[in-house]
């Protein structure tokens, strides 16, 4: 597979909008909406990018093959005539996965079986090994998707999902997914306020999700930029020169508008970002969580209770996950929240 890539990016229920603007804006060709995602075409670096700087989208996946299959031998079949040893390292490890609603194959685990017998037995045909399983973060990630006796096969180049920014390791009770915070910041128009200098503010931050999307648009951070691992990376066209090259312009990027924003540490144009909560706990977590992003120092986060939150002294956007009553013995506490909110904003 060489030139352009076709490309498949899933993207949260409600934003798949948002993501063919996003990715159009990376370089991605012929980007049109798609079901619960993104189809386009790309480059390999437009793909790393997509993969890098993505705010919104799930996965990143390349396609690799349609057909129609009948039963789960027809499958079988047709996986064989892909060229594996063109994308699997047979001496890494493999996953494979099966979704989608197929007439002849009940069970997902008996279709990724299937699919991962097929890999398997070309690599040992042709390479005399096959790879090892791996569930947890393989070298590759091959998933199969039916819509009927329709099947699509794709390379998984994300890995695993592209919230997973790197940052936190602890959340809250109901904590918001990373990409799905962006999208509502993105849909709230966040990055045109964050270009003019107002000011965020979450009330009611949790484990400081929104506060720390906010910083990271804020301050043109590539949410991958603190991820270890990613699909591509055990993918056999891999360029890792590309991929370096990629990197290095993001981490250029983040690195001027740090230092653009700590210059104005003392002038009206910084943009202020500030979350609080009633919860020690909840804003200690906040805080490591930032410090993981490299924005703790252009965030401010202050254990206060929601009645307490002042007005801020500017304009821009108050964006906030209040507690909604997931368990019975919630719901009257998320109750109170909901009316002291709706005090804080009326009076405030």
């Amino acid at each position: 597979m060489t030139g352009d890539l076709p490309l498949f990016a899933s993207a949260p229920r409600g934003f798949a909008d948002l993501l063919v603007r996003e990715l159009e804006s990376l370089g991605a060709r012929d980007v049109k909406e798609q079901g619960a995602g993104v189809r386009c075409t790309a480059d390999l670096a437009t793909a790393y990018r997509a993969c890098l700087e993505s705010r919104i989208a799930n996965r990143i996946f390349v396609e690799l093959a349609r057909f129609e299959a009948e039963t789960a031998d027809s499958l079988y079949r047709h996986a064989r005539e892909i060229p594996w040893p063109d994308h699997i390292n047979e001496l890494g490890t493999l996953a494979c996965e099966f979704t989608g609603r197929h007439p002849a194959i009940n069970h997902s685990h008996y279709g990724a079986l299937r699919l991962k017998d097929a890999i398997c037995d070309v690599l040992r045909e042709e390479k005399g090994t096959r790879p090892d399983i791996q569930a947890e973060r393989p070298d590759s990630l091959v998933h199969a998707h039916a819509q009927g006796t329709r099947v699509m096969v794709l390379l998984d180049l994300s890995g695993e999902s592209l919230h997973r920014r790197g940052y936190r390791t602890r959340g809250g009770e109901a904590p918001i997914k990373e990409n799905v915070a962006a999208g509502i910041l993105m849909r709230s128009g966040w990055p045109t306020l964050a270009q003019e200098s107002r000011e965020f503010l979450d009330p009611l931050c949790g484990s400081g999700t929104f506060v720390i999307e906010a910083a990271m648009i804020a301050l043109d951070r590539a949410p991958g930029l603190g991820r270890e691992y990613f699909g591509f990376l055990g993918w056999m066209q891999h360029d890792a020169k590309i991929w370096n090259h990629v990197r290095d312009g993001a981490e250029a990027r983040a690195a001027a508008a740090l230092e653009r924003e700590t210059l104005a540490v003392s002038s009206a144009g910084r943009v202020r970002i500030r979350g609080s909560d009633r919860d020690s706990r909840a804003i200690a977590h906040a805080t490591d969580n930032a410090r993981r992003a490299l924005v703790d120092s252009f965030v401010e986060f202050e254990q206060k209770p929601l009645i307490d939150v002042e007005a801020p002294q500017g304009t821009g956007l108050l964006c906030t996950n209040p507690p909604y009553g997931v368990r019975l013995d919630d719901q009257e506490t998320a109750r109170q929240t909901f009316r002291e909110l709706g005090t804080v904003l009326r009076e405030r």
